[in-house]
């Protein structure tokens, strides 16, 4: 579905050749349009920087921009940073390079913002774990169109959870000072500003979860 306003995906990535193929499809395969996808090789080690030339090649054979960056490594928010700061898009959405994305994802929450005129839009996340199991969140809240600031305080604030108006952004940059919880941290700083947060429960993000070591952290060679 084409739309006048660009969304803008953030995809750090740090040695995750085959992972990232997969999401890169993914987000592809979104049936929203223009869509844009900024991915930040932070400093792979794995031939991660091989993929640059087919990748965009697959983005622009389904429409799709893709803006490949690559960084020392100085860890995923700086990579986030850089991202989001070539960016051109009217909404942002940051995802890992490990996860997937529903194809109705990007579509539904930017018609939930235009609808509602919501600054933010909170989506479902689906974990799916290597035995095949999966577990789904969906944020509880009593009106989807306009969530109360108690609702915004008890959901999850992870990195995937929101579609952002860049505007609703403002000058908050991630903290690259910060080895965990920079996720919580962002949003916290976002949301201070009483922004209006509405929820798609229908958008969804498919995150993968692996067992440690094969886990990346949120340390500097984490995202």
């Amino acid at each position: 579905m084409t739309f006048k306003e660009k969304v803008s995906v953030v995809v750090p990535t740090y040695n995750r050749r085959e992972l990232l193929i997969l999401s890169l499809k993914s987000v592809c395969a979104q049936t929203y349009r223009p869509l844009e996808v900024i991915v930040v090789d932070d400093g792979s080690t794995d031939g991660t920087v091989e993929l640059k030339g087919s990748m965009i090649d697959y983005g622009r054979d389904n429409n799709v921009e893709i803006v490949w960056l690559t960084q020392k490594n100085f860890g995923v928010s700086s990579a986030r940073n850089k991202g989001l700061e070539v960016s051109s898009g009217e909404y942002i959405l940051f995802h890992d390079s490990d996860d997937l994305i529903d194809p109705d994802r990007i579509c539904l929450q930017v018609k939930k913002l235009k609808r509602t005129g919501a600054d933010l839009c909170a989506s479902s996340q689906h974990r799916f774990y290597p035995d095949g199991h999966t577990t789904k969140y969906t944020p509880s809240v009593q009106f989807e169109d306009e969530l109360t600031p108690v609702e915004i305080v008890r959901m999850h604030w992870g990195t995937q959870m929101f579609l952002y108006r860049r505007s609703a952004l403002g000058v908050v940059k991630w903290n690259e000072s910060l080895t965990c919880a920079e996720d919580i941290d962002f949003n916290f700083r976002v949301l201070q500003n009483n922004l209006h947060v509405s929820l798609e429960p229908n958008a969804l993000t498919l995150i993968r979860e692996t067992p440690s070591p094969d886990r990346l952290s949120h340390a500097q060679e984490g995202m």
